[in-house]
């Protein structure tokens, strides 16, 4: 299952981002046992960045997988190194090599860049290239 979270522009701009992050994984986490939370892989996914063409920032993205993994570990120690913290919002192939060398990223939630299959290739590539480093 995948469990994607992120604020809009607004509250980015607020500066209420963490604040709506920790909202939303106390809410949609709550219930879930230490078995069906090592099924879950997180995807920070700004809505403002969503098929934008927007993508957050290198330094925005770094920022908020750091305060999602200090989170889970805080409030889920025994699985937190288990769990995969995805980014997803606008990525393609321009911006993912420097999306994946992040990291917190463990990968990449990808939307509309999944359906062109030369940059779709591209950003597998570009995976590649950060795994074999």
């Amino acid at each position: 299952m995948i469990l994607c979270i992120g604020e809009t522009i607004e509250q980015r701009q607020n500066s209420e981002t963490f604040n709506i992050l920790e909202h939303q994984l106390k809410y949609d986490l709550k219930e879930l046992d230490s078995a069906n939370l090592r099924n879950i892989v997180i995807a920070y996914e700004p809505v403002w960045a969503i098929g934008t063409g927007i993508s957050a920032t290198t330094e925005q993205i770094e920022e908020a997988h750091q305060w999602i993994k200090r989170y889970l570990y805080t409030n889920y120690r025994e699985i937190a190194n288990d769990l995969l913290i995805l980014y997803g919002g606008s990525m393609n192939d321009k911006n993912a090599l420097e999306i994946f060398k992040i990291e917190d990223v463990n990968g990449g939630l990808i939307g509309g860049a999944s359906l062109k299959s030369e940059v779709f290739l591209n950003m597998i590539e570009s995976s590649e290239k950060v795994l074999n480093n």
